[in-house]
Formats: structure tokens, sequence, C-alpha cells
């Protein structure tokens, strides 16, 4: 098996985990999660730059206002995805958080078909009026819009869309777009750790 495939299958095995995670943290405030996560990226992305020596890289991408302008979005694109997503997990809608990741390819081919103007061929439509009836079905059976699976799905098909055009590797983008948050996060957690509602707090 190619190695890419292994590696994709190892993150789908581990985001099938990760729900385990963030239940075990169902104490602390999403918001403080969030910006735990968004920190600690940051700090995990730049140790590795700086140990594959892309600091030529991530120095060429920042003094790129195209490029900037691009992270800008796909941050906030993976701050919403990483939100809603650690929310609905811990206020127990795991099975609503999951339902995202179906509906998140139809967003990807969707924004393909419209944006991108890439070509579906007839077994492939196929496919995606099969997915959509599945789709369509789990969601008779919650009985009500499943408003995370929407905005979870969405937002992380838009950040895909977003990163088409991003041209740096993934490791330095994602720490562009966390270094972009990190003041924000920094700023949740000392105000939360202040009035006694962080980590340190409960």
């Amino acid at each position: 098996m190619k190695k890419s495939v292994m590696q994709v299958l190892a993150c789908y095995i581990l985001w099938g985990f990760l729900p385990i995670f963030w239940k075990q943290l169902s104490e602390l405030d999403a918001f403080y999660v969030l910006s735990c996560r968004v920190i600690w990226s940051a700090v995990f992305c730049l140790m590795s730059i700086v140990l594959t020596k892309d600091l030529s890289e991530l120095k060429n991408t920042l003094k790129d206002k195209k490029q900037m302008k691009l992270l800008l979005c796909s941050g906030v694109m993976i701050a919403i995805n990483w939100g809603f997503y650690i929310y609905a997990v811990n206020a127990g809608h795991i099975l609503d958080a999951s339902l995202a990741y179906y509906l998140n390819p139809l967003f990807a081919i969707a924004i393909g078909f419209l944006f991108f103007k890439e070509k579906i061929t007839k077994s492939q439509w196929l496919a995606v009026g099969i997915a959509f009836a599945g789709i369509m079905v789990a969601i008779m059976g919650y009985k009500t819009i499943p408003v995370f699976a929407l905005v979870i799905g969405s937002s992380f098909a838009v950040y895909g869309a977003i990163k088409k055009s991003v041209s740096c590797s993934g490791i330095v983008s994602t720490f562009i777009e966390t270094m972009i948050l990190l003041p924000l996060a920094l700023t949740c957690v000392g105000w939360m750790e202040g009035n006694g509602t962080g980590a340190i707090g409960v």
C-alpha cells in the first residue's frame, strides 16, 4: 500500500478516536479547549518547521500578501470547524458531529463543481446520489436539522477549497493559520484562567 494511502488511513483512525479525547475535557469550556488546541498546534508546528529546516519557506510565505490573505481566511474556517466539533462532542452531539464528515465530501464536490469547474462523470454522479440518499435517510432519522453537522462539514469543505490556492507546505500553512489565531487564543486562556474557569480552576 502506498505511503500516502497509509497516512490518510492513519489520520482517519486517529480522527475516529478524537471524540473520546474531547469528551474527557467536557468539564472545560469549548472556547478554552479550542484556544488550547490553537496554542499547542502552533507550538508543535513551529517545532516541526525548525526540525525540518523549513524556515526559508515560512519566511517567504510570511512576505507573500496574497498567501497571507488566503491563510487568514483558512485560519478562520478551521477555527470554526474545530470549535463547533469540540462543542458538539462535549455537548453530547457526537453522532451529529460524525455526520459532518459524511456531508463534507458532498460539500467538497459541490464546491469543486461550482467554483473550480471540475467535471463529474456519470458513475461519479451515481455515487454522489447514493451518498446523498444515505445522508438524507440519516437526517430524517434525527427528525431535526443537523446544525452541527452542516456547519462542521461545510466549514471543512470551504477550508479545503481555500487551501487549494495555498502554495506552501501543510505544516507551514497550519503554523501560520494558528499563529494568526494565537493572540485571541492566548487572551481567551489568560482571561479564563484569571477568573477561575480554566483548567487550573477545574
